[in-house]
């Protein structure tokens, strides 16, 4: 049996911004809280299901959450993000301080049948709870409860599927998106 190692994959800016958009062309504006947790809802089935998540993103246990930490760093506006994406601004905007509307509609052809069909059940499960519904539901996860405060949360603490863990745990590679 080979040594368990940390699960780690690594971020696609694209599809992050696809998914984030895609998420977005739901409402004409959408809260940021409630949008992250959309997207970690969906890379959560996503890697239950078909052993990778849709973004690739990693996840910091933080106050109020799950938080897909370079996605939220985008949202604030980083340059890396930007320099990665060879934009000079991104296809969305803040507004009101934390609500978000996307400024184009989704490249639908970036993700694939599997990751909008992930990103719909975040939606459904995220998009019409209020913050405090979205903090109690998002604060019930295994993976924040036995996570440290500000810290990257481990893709083996948000993996369910037995099958999936095993062959991320035995799989020597970090994985691309």
């Amino acid at each position: 049996m080979s040594k368990k190692h940390r699960i780690e994959f690594e971020l696609n800016y694209a599809k992050a911004i696809e998914a984030l958009l895609y998420v977005l062309s739901k409402r004409k504006t959408l809260n940021l809280y409630n949008a992250i947790k959309i997207i970690f809802e969906a890379d959560k089935v996503h890697l239950n299901l078909h052993g990778r998540p849709v973004t690739g993103d990693t996840y910091i246990k933080m106050e109020y959450g799950t938080v897909p930490s370079s996605i939220y760093d985008m949202i604030k506006g980083d340059p890396a993000g930007l320099a990665a994406l060879e934009l000079k601004a991104y296809p969305f905007k803040v507004e009101d301080a934390y609500y978000l509307k996307a400024l184009r509609k989704p490249d639908l052809d970036v993700l694939s049948e599997s990751d909008i069909e992930a990103l719909d059940k975040g939606i459904k499960k995220y998009l019409n709870l209020t913050f405090s519904q979205v903090k109690d539901v998002n604060h019930s996860e295994k993976c924040w409860i036995d996570s440290e405060l500000n810290q990257p949360i481990d893709f083996a603490l948000i993996i369910e599927n037995k099958k999936v863990l095993e062959d991320l745990e035995s799989t020597p590679l970090r994985l691309v998106v």
